[in-house]
């Protein structure tokens, strides 16, 4: 059953055939339905349409590794990130790395057929984890994050093949390229035309303040915070701490005391910068549960000479709760299973986003320069 070629599993397709055919409408419909959403982004004149995304690898048990066995490493090795201030111990993902030198020998097919697929129905494309086309951090079976060694992989050859098949989608790329970067890969994604992505909470320099806004690059993406972090409001209440304590991130009292009293001068440090931004009043108590403090943020992103902004739906929700929590296993926190505070119906109503909203229109006073009618291109 391994071997997609085996005449066992030849005999497998007859005798289910029924079940196979519904595995194969489903994902012919869920392609139909994503095309559909692109199709009504270019009505309604959205200039880039549908953000898609290229996740760093697949599961062991994947369809990718069933199908292409000889490309995956399968002795149990992972795929991680070394330890770094979001998570002391490293990061153990749980993925089967790339055999690098497989996938040259195999002409890339898998590369080309994977950005095929994700630049279908997409007007952008962000590459989760770039540096990943540069180098991985591999970690050994059964060994922690922390014991793990990086491997190069052929970069020229993945972005020439990337910056190809962009050009041929018309679409533009984004690269997550946050963590531990390599020395000189800012200025490889810049010359190849790939957005950076800038986050805010980040953004600080060495003596804690925050950066204004017109010191950010022009070709990124930034936002606020990313789905490894916890939303504004769970951040203005430290519910991320709490998380990491409960969870052995931060291992002492003492630590928490220390990470709370971090994250209060952040607070102050982020509300010096909206006042003397103009977007916030100078006595006014800052929290993210306040949805015009929520938009002043925003309206601070908006106010970036950045190509393009991200708003998070949970950012526009209130939602406490980060919907990952880089580190910790799934059977003790459930990262990526629970949906938005607010459906989509809830959305469009709900007073609190709303004000969020019209905080940042009203704040950003049209100072956000157009977006510009040709697009990046890799």
């Amino acid at each position: 059953y391994r071997d997609p070629t085996s005449p066992t599993l030849a005999a497998f397709r007859g005798q289910h055939a029924d079940a196979i055919d519904r595995a194969q409408w489903i994902q012919f419909e869920l392609d139909r339905q994503l095309g559909a959403v692109a199709a009504r982004a270019i009505r309604a004149d959205l200039p880039i349409g549908v953000y898609q995304d290229v996740a760093l690898g697949s599961a062991a048990r994947g369809s990718d590794a069933w199908a292409f066995p000889n490309l995956f490493v399968l002795d149990g090795t992972s795929l991680g990130a070394p330890p770094d201030g979001l998570a002391p111990a490293g990061q153990n993902w749980g993925l089967p790395p790339l055999d690098p030198h497989a996938l040259q020998r195999d002409g890339y097919r898998y590369w080309i057929r994977l950005l095929r697929s994700a630049f279908r129905h997409a007007g952008a494309l962000r590459i989760d984890h770039v540096m990943g086309l540069f180098r991985q951090f591999w970690i050994p079976p059964r060994r922690p994050g922390s014991e793990g060694a990086y491997m190069r992989f052929p970069a020229d050859d993945l972005l020439g093949i990337l910056a190809l098949e962009s050009t041929r989608a018309g679409a533009l790329v984004i690269g997550e390229d946050l963590g531990t970067v390599p020395p000189g890969l800012p200025e490889r994604l810049h010359q190849a035309g790939i957005l950076s992505t800038r986050v805010l909470l980040f953004s600080r320099d060495r003596r804690g303040a925050f950066l204004p806004a017109a010191t950010y690059p022009q070709q990124a993406l930034v936002g606020a915070n990313t789905h490894d972090m916890v939303p504004l409001a769970g951040w203005t209440a430290e519910r991320d701490l709490v998380l990491r304590r409960a969870h052995g991130q931060i291992r002492s009292r003492a630590e928490l005391v220390a990470a709370r009293a971090e994250r209060r001068g952040a607070i102050v440090a982020l509300t010096r910068l909206l006042v003397d931004a103009g977007l916030w009043p100078k006595d006014a108590p800052a929290h993210g549960a306040d949805p015009r403090f929520r938009g002043a943020v925003h309206a601070l992103l908006c106010r970036t000479p950045t190509a393009l902004v991200g708003i998070a739906l949970d950012d526009l929700a209130a939602t406490i709760d980060p919907v990952n929590l880089p580190g910790v296993d799934l059977d003790r926190y459930p990262s990526w299973s629970r949906r938005t505070g607010l459906t989509l119906e809830t959305l469009r109503t709900d007073p609190g986003v709303a004000i969020a909203l019209a905080s940042t229109t009203r704040r950003a006073r049209h100072t956000r320069r157009r977006s510009p009618s040709r697009r990046h291109r890799a």
